[in-house]
């Protein structure tokens, strides 16, 4: 089961955790760097701009990327978390299409 260490503790997936959670990423030049929320946002923002363009209103972002970080677990590679994130987003587009 992935859990991620938030430094006093471990807690284990579809619980709530951390907003930056004490967990480091392998980045896409295998470099290990501390977690950060913040780019998951801006990557998400930076593709719903991307063309077919998708109506900023209709996507939780803060809900996607609390998902995303539920399930990341330390030493994810950055491609992983794209892969989970894009996983959870397609989840959701079939829970709720409109």
């Amino acid at each position: 089961m992935f859990g991620v260490n938030t430094g006093k503790k471990t807690k284990v997936r579809n619980t709530i955790i951390d907003d930056n959670p004490k967990i480091s990423v392998i980045n896409r030049n295998g470099i290990e760097e501390q977690f950060e929320k913040q780019k998951i946002i801006t990557r998400l923002e930076m593709l719903i701009e991307k063309q077919p363009k998708i109506d900023a209103n209709v996507v939780n972002i803060k809900k996607i990327v609390d998902l995303t970080i539920e399930q990341a677990f330390d030493r994810i590679h950055t491609s992983e978390i794209d892969k989970l994130t894009s996983e959870i987003c397609a989840y959701k587009g079939i829970e709720n299409p409109e």
